[in-house]
């Protein structure tokens, strides 16, 4: 079942909830989680949160997300809830939590998104943040400055600070709409954009020392290797955001961030807009959007890199070099 009316009355209906979100959390899973956390706590009804991974520091220092960390855990629950997560997989270790949850929900804007829970509110819009805010906006709860800078975080990352394509008058009407609430915008998007760590700096510098171009300049790709997060005492969060600069390159179409995970490679796609990333990530079983989305490969880097410049050069139907 598809339903934002049915998700609203599941919501009303029961008192307590875990809320998850996907592996390695980015801006929209943690804001979008922490301002559902925070609307259903001032409704009075209890819930805590799960997340596998690591995530940026910065986040944290967001008011709202720091709280939703510090939840205290709840024995029994009457439902749980998988925020901005397109499959069961992408929950990690805490799938299970939510596959033998008395009542599943699902909120989620991954157009990959085939519904998992017993109750799903799927919708291709810029972030799920959109489709929290949706959800308030039916329960009639009220949206505090508070909540409404967790939203506005989860849609500043998410929508490349609203520059993405499928960002429309609706979602701009909304980000109005929190900004009427009350919080430092400023601040935010300084805390997310302007702010960097030594070690994500010297991440950044050796991704950018990767960088190449094939496909007649318009695939580009960076890598990075477990040595280099070693050599830059980086962490996996320390790499948001990097495959955006293999995007600013002009006449590149598709962009690919390689990095290595055991003995495996996760990569990020990321689309100019004449391409749909999202069916060439499925060609390996991964998914998200149009302009971006993400999957693994098991295996070495040059293998890793072959093998996705082969099904984005044959989808799009660039000639190889």
């Amino acid at each position: 079942m598809n339903s934002l009316e049915s998700l609203a009355q599941a919501i009303k209906q029961n008192n307590s909830f875990l809320i998850i979100a996907h592996v390695n959390m980015d801006g929209d899973a943690l804001g979008s989680s922490a301002a559902l956390a925070l609307a259903l706590q001032n409704m009075g009804k209890r819930c805590f949160f799960k997340g596998e991974g690591s995530f940026s520091d910065q986040l944290c220092q967001i008011a709202g997300i720091k709280k939703l960390l510090e939840l205290p855990p709840i024995d029994k629950y009457d439902a749980a809830i998988a925020v901005d997560c397109a499959d069961m997989e992408r929950l990690g270790i805490y799938a299970p939590l939510f596959s033998n949850a008395p009542l599943r929900l699902v909120i989620d804007h991954h157009i990959t998104n085939r519904g998992f829970g017993d109750i799903n509110y799927i919708k291709n819009v810029p972030a799920s943040a959109q489709l929290v805010y949706e959800l308030l906006d039916k329960l009639g709860a009220d949206i505090t400055g508070e909540t409404a800078e967790c939203l506005y975080a989860a849609f500043l990352t998410d929508t490349g600070r609203f520059s993405h394509g499928d960002v429309g008058r609706d979602t701009m009407l909304i980000a109005a709409e929190l900004y009427d609430a009350g919080f430092d915008t400023a601040r935010v998007n300084k805390l997310l954009f302007g702010t960097r760590t030594f070690a994500a700096s010297r991440l950044l510098g050796r991704a950018l020392e990767s960088l190449e171009l094939c496909c007649g300049g318009r695939i580009s790709i960076i890598s990075l290797t477990q040595q280099d997060f070693a050599l830059c005492s980086a962490q996996e969060a320390d790499s948001e955001g990097i495959v955006n600069y293999a995007l600013e390159i002009p006449g590149v179409e598709a962009a690919v961030f390689l990095r290595q995970r055991g003995d495996s490679y996760k990569i990020s796609l990321r689309s100019a807009g004449g391409l749909d990333v999202s069916v060439i990530a499925s060609r390996l079983g991964g998914g998200g959007h149009r302009m971006a989305a993400g999957c693994a490969f098991k295996g070495g880097l040059a293998e890793a890199r072959r093998t996705i410049i082969d099904i984005i050069a044959l989808s799009a139907g660039f000639e190889k070099e």
